[in-house]
């Protein structure tokens, strides 16, 4: 019985040899992080007839790469002064090719209760420049990518 257990453990070794070294070899692929970038064009209400307060983001995808680039969908959070204010996904992406921009509209929804916490800190607070953040999550279509997270920060100052 022990030399049975012994003889399972190297068959269940060799078994498990070419899967670590497959996952190895693997790990590396698909980490290019600056592989897009994504930009926020503009925002704006949707158009008239939609009954609830959505809103368009229009972003442009751009390939920074000579390997085209296929997305099944993209998900943004734009942020003002740290509460999530708008939220939207956009499915069914078209391919970006190498080195190449493509715009993309996707449409969003406002969180009310955030709007109101905003506006709740901003009426205390005198304050004439805000923090913004956009960030999104790109899926690829092929299963051995991961999903990208992009982040864009910064400050909108008023000239109040």
């Amino acid at each position: 019985m022990g030399l049975f257990r012994m003889g399972a453990f190297r068959w269940i070794r060799w078994l498990l040899l070419p899967v670590i070294i497959f996952n190895l070899s693997c790990s590396g692929m698909g980490r290019h992080e600056d592989a897009v970038d994504v930009q926020l064009v503009s925002l704006g209400k949707s158009p008239p007839g939609v009954q609830d307060q959505t809103f368009t983001l229009l972003l442009r995808m751009t390939n920074l790469t000579d390997k085209p680039l296929d997305f099944k969908g993209i998900v943004c959070d734009l942020e003002l002064e740290g509460y999530r204010l708008v939220r939207g996904v956009q499915g069914a992406i078209r391919p970006l090719e190498p080195y190449s921009s493509v715009d993309v509209e996707v449409k969003a929804s406002i969180s009310l209760m955030n709007s109101l916490r905003l506006f709740n800190a901003l009426a205390t607070q005198n304050k004439n420049e805000f923090t913004y953040r956009l960030r999104t999550r790109l899926d690829p279509t092929s299963f051995w990518q991961r999903s990208r997270h992009l982040e864009q920060s910064g400050s909108i100052k008023l000239g109040l």
